[in-house]
């Protein structure tokens, strides 16, 4: 009888205990997608990125922590030269960043050979039978489509990265990356958000040397 009250006693004990500490709301999950989430802009990204600069889309006056922080002289002018004169390079440094791997020359640089390589030839087919059929000329500028998906790609893999909207925001990026308008700003926004090493593809070939293959990220270029 004793035992029967004290088992009693402890479960009024775990009860009152549960009452007072209840458990957190866990968010809901669905796999589904809403119309308004495709349709996000997501241009202000507030606090988010390695030291919660990233900032507004706007705020394109800022220069940390993306030339040095704090931002100096020759930094500046070293981040200006590598988007100036090595674009690609940089752009394979982020690709790779944004996915949380390291730099591999095929694996980061290759996906932007091969749409390269696609516009040569989609420009070379297009030029040859322009001589045919002269108004085909016009469709020249949809070869740039293979570029602007990559750099799409890398816009949408640094929001999830530092968890801003959402994966299906798809429509969203893409007007960021391809309006005139927004594309400098979004790019600069970007940059904020990523450590000077996200980007730095020199610092990392003098650190780490050159590395050219890595089979177990080969064609991982998605979050």
């Amino acid at each position: 009888m004793a035992s029967d009250a004290l088992s009693m006693y402890e479960n009024d004990i775990i009860e009152d205990e549960a009452n007072a500490f209840p458990e957190e709301p866990k968010p809901a999950l669905h796999s589904r997608f809403t119309f308004r989430e495709c349709l996000e802009l997501n241009c202000n990204w507030g606090i988010a990125g390695v030291t919660g600069k990233a900032g507004a889309c706007w705020d394109c006056f800022r220069v940390e922590p993306c030339c040095g922080e704090p931002c100096t002289v020759p930094s500046a002018l070293y981040c200006c030269c590598c988007v100036i004169c090595c674009s690609l390079c940089m752009h394979a440094k982020i690709l790779a960043y944004s996915n949380d791997q390291d730099f591999y020359c095929i694996n980061h640089c290759g996906p932007f050979f091969l749409v390269i390589a696609g516009i040569i030839m989609f420009v070379a087919a297009v030029s040859a039978l322009a001589y045919i059929v002269p108004p085909v000329v016009s469709i020249l500028p949809l070869g740039s489509c293979g570029v602007l998906g990559l750099l799409i790609l890398i816009r949408r893999n640094i929001r999830l990265k530092y968890n801003i909207g959402t994966p299906y925001s798809w429509f969203g990026d893409t007007f960021m990356v391809c309006c005139p308008c927004t594309h400098s700003c979004a790019y600069c926004q970007e940059l904020r958000a990523i450590p000077v090493s996200g980007w730095d593809w020199f610092g990392d070939l003098r650190e780490r040397g050159i590395n050219c293959f890595d089979g177990s990220t080969l064609g991982k270029i998605m979050r």
